[in-house]
């Protein structure tokens, strides 16, 4: 019968022990009276891990002023705990060297960043312990990798479900494995007898509701870097720089943009550090390709009302958004759907909005607001005499006419049929009534010409009305019906004119 993955891990029969070397330095550091050479020596006669230590610490993540030349430098300028944290991150590497692109290298590459991200973020906060981060970070997901010692099938079964959709399941993985990553990576950790204070920040890398309870930094730290880990290498990007940019602000108080900017330098470092593990990283693997790929998923994810109306859902809830190319984009598609395919003027739908906005502007600033409603006078006669094509060219001429006419702040919709409205914020009812007068006038100039023997004036009638949503008893509704019984009143009193109300 096969022993459980919880036997396996304890029985340690089959499980890879750390290396003389690497157990010497952990023994040292536990005691209090290691001086610097005890700790050299050990290191020294170890060639392989004495270069890369070297490596590492020279790296530009470490940001050493000084480069590095003998291992007696990297102890007195790291200290004991840091070099020893360096020396078990590359021991318990050594264990599970990758492959070009097999699970091993996925595993370690998103470890890695994760490493990195928390040594950032733990100078970006003032924390001393910026090797303890980055060894945690690199060994926060060892329970993959006994996942993987354990039977490489279904190891990689999960990690392609997390490829796919971003967040970790640890129900999934006890119901493939028996338990779950973060356990089986407690086992591993205690088998080797890591040090405790590893060991206690692993474990809690994956309980968001411990980490916002838990004033421990390093803790918060941890989790950040994974979530860094998951935007480079996992699905359900947009969720997890959601929760990342967030998580920086309200955990550490750090800006978004020193949050974003993070995220952005973290891939040359990746390289270089990579490089000294021997691990393959691609070089198209950065930020500004991961938001095209983060582009692509929410361009892919519209909401069709209408025939003419898609809705991109925002890519993140901060005010970044995407780029400025997909706010364009998202603006453009919010036009289109608002504009009256004949005039290209807005539409109903598009004016309602309009209104609730600037009604809720005008009441937040003491303004008024006015509008104007306007209709083609005669115009049925236009289409029974010349035809609807002839009656929707002069919708057109119209339309574009009194377009021109317009101030800046102003705007114009078709109402519906002949029904024209404008919406004149910061605007009193004289004034109001002077534009109504100034739109009227333009359009009684224009001179429609169909063919040589047919040429068409035309006139509006104009209804005028004005609120001030400040006061109580003014609402859009009773606005309008004003407007509307101005504009009637005009009508029928001989057209061509300007009531208002």
């Amino acid at each position: 019968m096969n022993p459980t993955i919880n036997q396996w891990i304890e029985r340690g029969k089959d499980l890879p022990v750390l290396s003389g070397s690497i157990a010497n330095i952990l023994s040292l550091t536990d005691g209090t009276e290691t001086n610097v050479s005890q700790i050299a020596d050990v290191i020294k006669r170890d060639v392989s891990l004495s270069a890369a230590i070297l490596r590492i610490t020279n790296s530009s993540a470490f940001g050493l002023l000084r480069k590095v030349t003998t291992i007696d430098q990297a102890v007195m300028f790291l200290g004991f705990k840091s070099l020893r944290n360096i020396a078990l991150g590359v021991g318990v590497f050594n264990l599970f060297p990758p492959q070009e692109k097999d699970f091993l290298s996925k595993v370690w590459q998103r470890s890695l960043v994760t490493g990195l991200a928390a040594r950032e973020l733990s100078s970006m906060t003032g924390n001393k312990k910026k090797e303890d981060a980055f060894t945690i970070g690199l060994l926060h997901d060892i329970g993959l990798i006994a996942f993987y010692g354990y039977d490489k099938k279904k190891a990689s079964e999960l990690l392609d479900k997390l490829e796919n959709n971003g967040r970790t399941n640890l129900d999934d993985e006890k119901a493939s494995m028996g338990l779950d990553h973060v356990e089986a990576g407690r086992l591993l950790a205690e088998r080797w007898r890591l040090p405790e204070e590893i060991i206690d920040t692993m474990i809690h890398h994956h309980e968001e509701h411990f980490i916002q309870n838990n004033n421990g930094n390093l803790s918060r730290i941890i989790y950040l870097g994974s979530l860094v880990g998951d935007i480079f290498y996992l699905g359900g990007k947009t969720d997890s720089i959601k929760r990342y940019t967030e998580g920086c602000q309200k955990l550490l108080g750090i800006s978004p943009e020193d949050a974003d900017m993070l995220l952005r330098n973290i891939h040359p470092q990746l390289m270089e550090v990579a490089a000294y593990f021997d691990i393959a990283v691609g070089s198209g693997n950065t930020y500004e390709d991961i938001l095209s790929r983060v582009n692509e998923e929410i361009i892919n994810i519209t909401i069709s009302n209408e025939a003419i109306k898609h809705h991109l859902t925002q890519a993140f809830d901060r005010e970044r958004a995407l780029s400025s190319q997909l706010e364009e984009a998202n603006r453009n598609l919010k036009l289109l759907a608002g504009k009256d395919p004949l005039t290209g003027l807005f539409n109903r739908q598009f004016l309602n909005e309009l209104l609730e906005k600037e009604w809720m502007r005008a009441q937040r600033h003491g303004h008024p607001l006015t509008i104007i409603m306007a209709d083609i006078d005669n115009f049925k006669n236009i289409n029974d005499k010349y035809g609807h094509q002839a009656g929707d060219e002069a919708l057109k001429k119209i339309s574009e006419l009194l377009s021109q006419c317009l101030r800046n702040n102003d705007y114009l919709a078709r109402y519906g049929g002949e029904e024209f409205l404008f919406v004149m914020p910061q605007t009193d009812l004289k004034s109001g009534c002077l534009a109504a007068d100034r739109f009227r006038t333009a359009v009684e100039k224009l001179i429609l010409s169909f063919d040589q023997n047919n040429t068409l004036t035309l006139s509006i009638s104009c209804g005028v009305s004005t609120a001030h949503p400040e006061k109580k008893y003014d609402n859009i509704d009773a606005l309008i019906q004003k407007a509307d019984q101005a504009l009637y009143e005009a009508k029928n009193s001989g057209k061509n004119r300007v009531i208002a109300k």
